[in-house]
């Protein structure tokens, strides 16, 4: 994922601290699918080796959720997410 104040502007999301509801379980495809992994700015889409983070979707989390930490307060103008890309 990228944040930025500008489209020409610097990721201000790369290596922030971020959360998500659940992670899918690691013994899926080569995880740990961890909230991190969407701001390390690898910009591979395979979920397989782990590359890419994924919520777990389970009973408790009906609703899975993700969410980065800026650390600072700035306004929002652009915002590029790639979806990973799974065979299951």
């Amino acid at each position: 994922m990228m944040l930025a104040a500008e489209p020409s502007l610097c990721n201000i999301a790369l290596n922030k601290p971020a959360y998500q509801s659940g992670e899918r379980a690691a013994t899926v495809g080569g995880g740990p699918y961890r909230a991190e992994l969407a701001l390390d700015g690898n910009t591979a889409t395979s979920v397989t080796g782990g590359l890419c983070s994924v919520t777990g979707a389970t009973a408790l989390t009906a609703n899975p959720w993700w969410i980065v930490d800026l650390n600072i307060n700035v306004a929002i103008k652009f915002v590029l997410l790639t979806a990973c890309k799974s065979t299951n």
